[in-house]
């Protein structure tokens, strides 16, 4: 099978392509995104948890057999939150580095 165009990330020692996530996925995650909006700092309980289901939901799309219990294992403080915005950047939900800002008017 191949790969849908994404992300390279590192985890657990192994690289994976972490591609966008469906517009279905999105509005099923709304909540989740919601509980991620106030984030600042160390993230809460909550915040961690939503993180994982949303990259989860992400790799599932290039990783199939990928269970919510192994991106758990997979993740670590060091990669946490350069995954998930790198889920974030590949959604179209983040501005991707070297990125210009919109025009205003």
């Amino acid at each position: 099978m191949a790969l849908l165009d994404g992300v390279k990330v590192s985890m657990g020692g192994r690289d994976f392509i972490v591609p966008s996530l469906t517009l279905k996925s999105l509005k099923s995650l709304s909540s989740k995104l919601e509980v991620l909006g106030s984030m600042g700092g160390i993230p809460t309980s909550d915040q961690i948890d939503a993180m994982v289901v949303v990259i989860h939901s992400a790799m599932v799309r290039n990783y199939p057999d990928l269970s919510l219990a192994d991106v758990e294992e997979l993740l670590d403080l060091s990669n946490l939150q350069t995954t998930f915005l790198s889920v974030m950047a590949a959604s179209g939900l983040q501005k991707k580095s070297g990125e210009a800002e919109s025009p205003q008017s």
